[in-house]
């Protein structure tokens, strides 16, 4: 298959006619990456000259920023995140994100910026229910303070 950038470049990737499961993950995942590459240029009909043209609204960082603002500003909601992400499930996690309309990846619980504002709204490992914020070397599991029968976490 070729896709034909401008008069005389040209894309192509080759396929064979028959392929197994592994070839054809990655063949997708070779089109998600031509999609993220190629969804920066404005290849639309309006534009019959041969150039490509970057899109103008390429970035969408407002919204990117106002759920750091919001956990900045609402140390409520951000220990109540910590503790969801720490001591109960996924799908209660996504729960909340779905309550306070906003979305991380469970990634970024362990970024610079989650630490920053650990360290902004000065919280104390026992308010969420550890006995330290887990790190590289220290494991989540050894961290969790022991549980009394009732499920709540009892305080050293």
């Amino acid at each position: 298959m070729k896709i034909q950038l401008t008069n005389d470049e040209f894309y192509e990737i080759k396929m064979p006619e028959q392929i197994g499961m592994q070839e054809f993950k990655c063949i997708v995942m070779k089109f998600n990456f031509l999609l993220k590459n190629f969804s920066k240029f404005d290849i639309g009909n309006e534009n019959t000259d041969d150039d490509i043209v970057l899109k103008e609204n390429q970035r969408i960082n407002n919204r990117d920023s106002e759920r750091w603002k919001l956990l900045r500003d609402n140390r409520y909601i951000f220990v109540e995140l910590l503790k969801t992400y720490y001591l109960k499930s996924q799908n209660e996690l996504d729960k909340l994100f779905e309550k306070y309309n906003v979305s991380f990846r469970r990634t970024e619980f362990s970024s610079t910026q989650m630490i920053r504002l650990r360290e902004l709204h000065n919280l104390n490992p026992n308010e969420i229910g550890l006995k330290q914020f887990p790190t590289k070397t220290i494991q989540l599991m050894s961290c969790i303070l022991n549980k009394n029968t009732d499920g709540e976490t009892e305080n050293e």
